[in-house]
């Protein structure tokens, strides 16, 4: 029992220890990063690195702001591409759309090559194969409940979790004391190019290509029984590389004859490495360094490097010493050493990250509050909760809603525009952000679980104040509370604010965190609630594409093929499979197939010879997830009853149910994405689809944020914290 006892008492503090930390990034000028104070192993993907995080979307912005503005920066630098994270080019909840996860999903920083964190992503047809369903995941919200629409779906929410890259492998894991980056693409750097200073590394084989040197050196010597870093022969080589490097594309005149420097520096090569045996006696130390010489000179020649000279020669090390020790731990983490501290250095400068968890709310059964932020362990009061960078949006008025329509006589001709004079609805980003009556200035927290915290005006737990603690002070900048909202736009895009919820009183490990929203906040609810909130018409038929999913093992296991019957009117076929012209290849045949303008549905059975047969796109498992690339709208033809070959028990009705499906993947056409004409579509007869390759799908402008009387407004901050210059409205 004693012995339990200790075990138990070192679970609980293992549990009260913070396993991740906010603190100053170790890119420059990469301001905050996220840092996990525990190991993380490569085969830790069942386990998140933290919960998970919401997903909210910014749809059709550039439409409702008449095309006139883009996503403002900052926020723009910290959006997810949507047709990415849910779904291909279905499973959206309009035609455009941009996405943030406030979470680690915002507050990571990118690496090209020290990436270690991917973003895994339910939505409405992966989310009931990853969770347990319950009930309350998958109601009729929109039938009874008046904040139906206000918050994100229960099933839009990230994971973050470790990833597999040659830097992981090398490491074991993500060693203890590390930044914690995901991996923005390459793109997200190519787009941004003119705020980074001039050859600077932003490319995965960039750092490859100088691994690649490094191991090529330190192999060579190593073979030859030579100490790299002691050898003033092997110095004089590297130095010459080096040298050889920066300036073999330095020519002068029209005739590209090499310049003065690199001149020099072939003289020097010839008369500085002495003729010295080696061991064996078979080969002399000139000889083997002029080969080793001859061959780096060649790749400088050959230009054989995709990078800028300069670039490739930033990352090499500028001691031939220490190339050991970059062969051992890469280029990417010699370059960022930074990048892995102590733990004494994280609790010094950092502040704790999982203080809270999201949980279901218990702000009252019948509200349907959705999540809520719980303590993870006893927080005495005066505890900063949660640190919250800010993303600031200086005109609130770029995330209003309109009825869109589309101008000239054939759709798709002329882009979509929206009617400025009637104003109908906002963004839900909007409930997400803090703000004042008096101000056009709204604020986005982007901390994990921090928006999960509910409301409450009558046991709130914790209050909000601007940081003044010493990890964040690089990041907060309190002059920008003394400027006006004019002046803070002008900044260059950049965050520069911080708050803190702080508790009130002692909080309870388990206890849910509340704070109050404003008495402004309370009023709309209370408004909305009893006076402007009914149910929309059919509401009491609708069904969502998460619950039919759920319940696909059931009713909806069997498909029906387009001449059965329709489904409810918010749903639509998607299927996992490659739409390439050789990944499903069956026969010779080219099915592809151009819509005409006059064509409106899809076409009858083909033939067997014109149909291809259905093969498992990479990353498709018995769960029915997949990369969304490969999930596209589909119409079902035909099924065909197969025989199962599992020795698995299985239930009597799948067993007599089991069905591989005949469908027309429809696509649109590379390179005309935002056209929406039937000119635009091209389809594909694929057949013998697994049922678990095929999924509901929720149409666009069909969820529960698009209802018209949802409910929408920003959290207030008290006056007191409010700075005067942002009273603007």
């Amino acid at each position: 029992q004693l012995q339990h006892s200790k075990d138990d008492e070192n679970k609980s503090n293992s549990d009260e220890k913070c396993k991740l930390y906010l603190a100053p990034s170790s890119i420059p000028g990469g301001g905050l990063g996220v840092y996990t104070s525990t190991f993380l192993p490569t085969n830790s993907y069942s386990s998140p690195i933290h919960s998970f995080d919401p997903i909210l979307s910014l749809l059709d912005f550039e439409m409702h702001n008449n095309y006139r503005k883009s996503v403002p920066r900052p926020l723009k630098d910290y959006a997810w591409s949507t047709r990415e994270l849910v779904g291909g080019e279905i499973n959206m909840e309009s035609q455009r759309s941009t996405s943030f996860v406030p979470g680690l999903g915002m507050m990571c920083n990118s690496h090209p090559t020290l990436h270690n964190v991917q973003m895994t992503v339910d939505s409405a047809v992966t989310a009931a194969s990853f969770h347990t369903t319950d009930t309350s995941d998958h109601y009729n919200q929109r039938g009874y409940d008046p904040s139906a629409g206000s918050s994100v779906e229960p099933y839009q929410r990230a994971h973050h979790h470790v990833l597999t890259s040659s830097t992981i492998e090398r490491e074991g894991g993500i060693p203890a004391g590390s930044e914690l980056f995901h991996n923005y693409g390459e793109a997200w750097f190519t787009k941004r190019k003119n705020r980074f200073p001039p050859h600077i590394p932003t490319k995965e084989e960039q750092y490859q290509e100088v691994d690649d040197i490094v191991g090529l050196v330190n192999n060579y010597f190593a073979q030859r029984d030579v100490t790299v870093g002691q050898d003033e022969k092997v110095k004089a080589v590297w130095e010459i590389f080096l040298t050889k490097l920066i300036s073999e594309k330095e020519v002068d005149g029209k005739d590209g004859h090499c310049n003065a420097t690199t001149k020099e520096t072939e003289e020097k090569s010839n008369n500085i490495i002495a003729s010295d045996k080696m061991k064996d006696g078979s080969v002399t130390m000139e000889e083997d360094l002029k080969s080793l010489l001859e061959i780096l000179s060649n790749k400088i020649a050959s230009n054989s490097f995709t990078s800028d000279n300069k670039i490739i020669y930033n990352l090499l090390p500028k001691s031939v010493s220490d190339v050991p020790k970059v062969a051992k731990i890469g280029a990417a983490r010699y370059n960022l050493p930074a990048s892995i501290q102590s733990i004494k250095w994280l609790e010094t400068h950092g502040m704790c990250l999982d203080h809270i968890r999201p949980g279901r709310s218990k702000v009252s059964p019948s509200s349907n509050a959705g999540y809520g932020a719980f303590a993870t362990k006893h927080l005495p009061k005066g505890t900063i909760v949660a640190p919250a960078p800010l993303v600031h949006i200086p005109n609130k008025d770029v995330l209003r809603m309109y009825p869109l329509i589309l101008d000239g006589p054939n759709i798709g001709k002329k882009k979509t525009t929206a009617k400025k004079e009637e104003r109908i609805q906002w963004q839900l980003l909007l409930n997400y952000c803090y703000g004042h009556s008096r101000s056009t200035m709204l604020l986005l927290p982007y901390s994990p679980v921090v928006n999960f915290i509910n409301h409450s005006s009558k046991a709130p737990n914790v209050y909000l104040r601007w940081s003044a603690t010493n990890s964040s002070s690089a990041h907060h900048k309190p002059s920008w509370l003394n400027m006006t909202i004019d002046e803070i736009s002008t900044e260059e895009g950049t965050t520069g604010l911080v708050m803190e919820f702080v508790a009130i009183k002692d909080i309870k490990k388990g206890e849910e965190i509340m704070l109050n929203y404003g008495v402004e906040w309370e009023k709309a609810w209370k408004r909305h609630v009893e006076k402007d909130w009914e149910p929309t018409y059919g509401s009491d038929m609708y069904i969502s594409a998460y619950e039919m999913n759920a319940l696909q093992n059931t009713s909806f296991h069997i498909l029906r093929t387009k001449d059965e019957g329709a489904y409810p009117f918010n749903i639509e076929i998607g299927c996992y499979c490659n739409f390439g012209s050789n990944d499903n290849a069956s026969s010779t045949t080219n099915t592809m197939h151009i819509f005409s303008e006059n064509e409106t549905s899809l076409l009858s059975i083909p033939s067997p010879n014109e149909a291809y047969s259905w093969k498992n796109p990479q990353g498709l498992s018995s769960t029915r997830s997949g990369p969304s690339r490969h999930l596209h709208k589909c119409e079902i033809l035909d099924r065909q009853k197969v025989m199962t070959k599992t020795t698995n028990i299985q239930s009597r009705y799948e067993e007599e149910n089991e069905y591989t499906y005949t469908a027309r993947i429809v696509r649109l056409r590379d390179g005309n994405k935002n056209k929406t004409d039937n000119s635009n579509i091209a389809s594909k007869v694929i057949q013998n689809i697994p049922r678990n390759a095929i999924v509901f799908v929720d149409k666009p402008y069909t969820t529960n944020v698009h209802l018209p009387n949802t409910f929408r407004h920003e959290i207030g901050l008290p006056d007191e914290m409010f700075p005067l210059l942002w009273m603007n409205a």
